[in-house]
């Protein structure tokens, strides 16, 4: 994907899947005069690694001006998609942990991200009509500006890194 921005700074309408490297290419190698994006992407990283650390994978929804051609934005806004049944089973104290990993404007301080949250059940489940809902209430939020001008969504799929090798050559 070309992170080329239309006349009114941000991506085409639709939803645009990227690889982590594709996303530092494009929001943060791309201005290179930027304060903000490096500090807003490392801090994206940590959250991002601290999610996959509890319930391994998971997708997310991007958006904000990080996502826009705003040379410095203050931070990014993103949904986490993950699956409930994993949740589900977590431990108390790892779901506590999650919560507060998708807690809003409260993870900007820390991560310079406004994290939330959307269950992913599956097909037939009987929570799955309404996260489905959910989800594409999040797609109607992110997919429009507040002058509701269409925009472009970055979708990420974020996968818990393979632990190194410990092969004898």
């Amino acid at each position: 994907m070309s992170a080329k921005f239309n006349s009114n700074g941000y991506l085409d309408a639709g939803i645009h899947t990227l690889a982590n490297d594709e996303l530092e290419g494009h929001f943060v190698a791309s201005f290179p005069h930027s304060t903000t994006r490096k500090p807003i992407f490392a801090g994206y990283n940590q959250h991002a690694q601290e999610i996959t650390d509890l319930v391994g994978g998971c997708e997310q929804l991007l958006d904000g001006s990080f996502v826009t051609s705003k040379n410095d934005p203050g931070d990014v806004d993103l949904v986490m998609l993950i699956d409930a049944t994993i949740i589900d089973a977590l431990p108390d104290a790892k779901k506590a942990a999650l919560k507060a990993l998708v807690s809003g404007p409260t993870t900007k301080a820390k991560y310079l991200c406004d994290a939330y949250f959307c269950p992913v059940y599956p097909p037939g489940h009987p929570m799955s009509d309404a996260a489905r809902a959910q989800r594409k209430y999040w797609i109607g939020e992110f997919g429009y500006d507040r002058n509701d001008i269409p925009k472009g969504i970055v979708h990420v799929k974020l996968t818990r890194p393979s632990p190194p090798s410990n092969a004898a050559p």
